[in-house]
C-alpha cells in the first residue's frame, strides 16, 4: 500500500528561482541564472534591474531561452532510482505517474542524450509506471515514440539502453496513441527494423514483438510498407533460421504470412543473397 505522506520532491534546478514552479519557458539573465519567462518579465517590468537570485545589477536586460532542457544534475538518475525503488504496486505507480509534473521529467531524464547512466535511470523508471493504460498514453503524448525513435537510430546507443527503448516502444504499441504515432513517424519503424538480430536477444524480442503487433495484429499497412522498405523480410527470414524463441519464431511465421497475403510476388520476387532460406 501506498503512504498517505508520500511526496515526490522535484529537483531544484527545475524550478523557477521566483516562482519555484517547474518552468516551462526557462530563459537566462546575464548573469547566468535561469529563471520561468513569465516571472522574471515580471520582476523586470516591475523597474527592478538586478538578478533576483544573487542581487547583482544587470548589465543589460536580454533574455536568452534555453532551447534544450538543463543538463542533467548528477544526482538525479539517484531520483529516478528511488521512484523506482517504491513504485512497488499499481497503485504507488500510478500515484507516480500521475503526481504533477514528475512524469515529464522523467521522460526529459530518460531522452537527455547527454549521459547514459541517467538515461538508463529514467527509462527504467519509466517501464516501472507505465503499466497502466492512461499513463501509456501520457507518455505518447509527451513525444515518446518520436524521441525514441530517433535515439534507436543513434549508433552510440548501448546495448542495455536499447533494450529499454524497444520496452517502451513495445508497451507504446499496446495502445491505440502509441500505435498511430508509430504509423505517422518516418524514422520510428526503420529503426526498430534495424535492431532485429543485431543488438540482443531480449532487444530482438521487443523488436518482433512490435512488428507483429502493428503489422499482423492491427495490420497497419504504413508500418508493412516500412517493414518491407527497410529490408525487414530479409531479417524476419534470417530470424526464421537463427536460435530464437519459440514465440519469436511464431511471431516471425505470422509476419511473413501476411506479406505474402497482401503482395503473392512479395516474396517470390524478392531479391536476397539467403536464396537457401525457405520461409514457409
Amino acid at each position: 500500500m501506498v503512504r498517505d505522506d508520500l511526496y515526490i520532491t522535484v529537483p531544484s534546478f527545475f524550478k523557477c528561482p521566483i516562482s519555484l514552479d517547474v518552468m516551462k519557458s526557462p530563459v537566462s539573465l546575464c548573469t547566468g541564472v535561469t529563471y520561468d519567462r513569465s516571472s522574471i518579465q515580471r520582476w523586470l517590468d516591475s523597474g527592478n534591474n538586478t538578478c533576483p537570485a544573487t542581487m547583482q545589477v544587470l548589465q543589460n536586460k536580454d533574455l536568452r531561452p534555453q532551447p534544450h532542457p538543463p543538463t542533467p544534475h548528477p544526482d538525479l538518475d539517484q531520483l529516478a532510482r528511488v521512484l523506482e525503488y517504491i513504485a512497488i504496486d499499481a497503485e504507488s505507480k500510478i500515484l507516480i505517474a500521475e503526481h504533477s509534473d514528475v512524469l515529464s521529467e522523467l521522460f526529459r531524464l530518460a531522452s537527455s542524450e547527454t549521459d547514459p547512466n541517467a538515461i538508463e535511470a529514467g527509462l527504467s523508471c519509466l517501464i516501472c509506471i507505465s503499466m497502466p493504460k492512461r499513463i501509456k498514453v501520457k507518455i505518447v503524448q509527451l513525444g515518446a515514440v518520436k524521441k525514441f525513435g530517433k535515439m534507436l537510430s543513434d549508433s552510440n546507443l548501448n546495448v542495455s539502453g536499447t533494450e529499454k527503448i524497444l520496452k517502451l516502444l513495445e508497451m507504446a504499441s499496446t495502445c491505440r496513441e502509441g500505435r498511430l504515432e508509430m504509423c505517422e513517424d518516418a524514422v520510428c519503424i526503420p529503426a526498430i527494423v534495424k535492431k532485429v538480430l543485431k543488438v540482443s536477444n531480449e532487444a530482438t524480442d521487443h523488436a518482433v514483438m512490435i512488428l507483429w503487433s502493428l503489422c499482423y495484429l492491427f495490420r497497419h499497412q504504413k508500418v508493412q510498407e516500412a517493414v518491407t522498405k527497410s529490408n525487414g523480410l530479409t531479417k524476419i527470414l534470417l530470424l526464421m533460421q537463427s536460435n530464437c524463441s519459440a514465440a519469436v519464431r511464431q511471431m516471425s511465421s505470422d509476419l511473413l504470412k501476411i506479406f505474402r497475403v497482401n503482395s503473392k510476388s512479395c516474396l517470390s520476387c524478392y531479391e536476397t543473397k539467403t536464396t537457401h532460406i525457405m520461409p514457409f
